[in-house]
């Protein structure tokens, strides 16, 4: 019986040669909580520019959303088929913040590691703070991009970073002009794609229960892009500043002028 029990436990301890006796999954993948793990993490520098799966309302199909949500989007598809002009953060300068900043189509990501946290900015100078020293979610202030936790695993043979995040603000949007709502919970997934060079994917799902009947899923997929570098966002409010080609400067319209 003592024999048949010691060749159990070397059993289990030889699950996985990165694990020691006792320790879970979770404790042989680096964590990034010291300088050295993070050496050991996937190199995720560089500039990462979206290419599919960039959200709008009009992709996503009616039924997924609540009786009173579905009334916001035909607001908007009326204001749509008519060519109006839609109401928005951007149109004031402000984030879209969580699940819509992440998913956008002019999001351009860039990834900066440091013990116990990721930190991810933007194009338009979002910074997004992620820790993975295994704290919980604390209670505060609903923000543009909440409280996020996160871990980093094997999944499906590959390093990646699975990232929770709640205290989101009702009113970010899920696409421009449509708000997500009051108790959002955002869940992600991050890796490199194991089949293709130089392409990130981020796997998200919402749970939003004031917009949604069932949790969203959706992946959106970037490039590297290695000459490319993030430029200080240049707001243009109500658009006054935007030049024939469309690009927007800095705005020095005294705000009493502005149309």
């Amino acid at each position: 019986m003592r024999l048949n029990l010691t060749k159990a436990l070397l059993g289990a301890c030889a699950v996985a040669a990165a694990l020691s006796c006792g320790a879970s999954a979770e404790d042989a993948v680096p964590q990034g909580d010291t300088y050295d793990s993070i050496a050991k993490l996937p190199d995720w520098s560089g500039t990462w520019i979206p290419f599919q799966g960039r959200v709008s309302v009009w992709q996503l199909k009616a039924d997924l959303f609540t009786p009173a949500w579905q009334e916001k989007k035909k607001a908007l598809d009326a204001v749509h088929a008519v060519g109006g002009d839609q109401e928005g953060r951007d149109k004031h300068c402000i984030f879209q913040g969580l699940p819509s900043d992440m998913a956008g189509p002019e999001i351009v990501q860039d990834f900066v590691y440091s013990p116990g946290r990721v930190t991810i900015t933007d194009v338009e100078s979002f910074v997004r703070r992620i820790y993975t020293d295994g704290r919980k979610h604390k209670p505060g202030k609903p923000s543009f991009f909440g409280d996020s936790t996160g871990h980093w695993e094997i999944r499906n043979g590959v390093m990646s970073l699975v990232v929770e995040t709640v205290n989101l603000d009702a009113g970010n949007e899920i696409a421009y002009g449509f708000p997500v709502g009051k108790n959002a919970k955002v869940t992600e997934v991050f890796y490199l794609d194991p089949k293709e060079k130089d392409v990130f994917d981020m796997e998200m799902t919402v749970d939003a229960p004031e917009a949604f009947v069932k949790p969203w899923f959706n992946l959106t997929r970037y490039r590297k892009h290695p000459d490319s570098e993030l430029v200080e966002w240049d707001c243009a409010l109500n658009n006054v500043e935007v030049d024939a080609s469309g690009n927007q400067t800095m705005n020095f319209t005294p705000p009493d002028q502005r149309q």
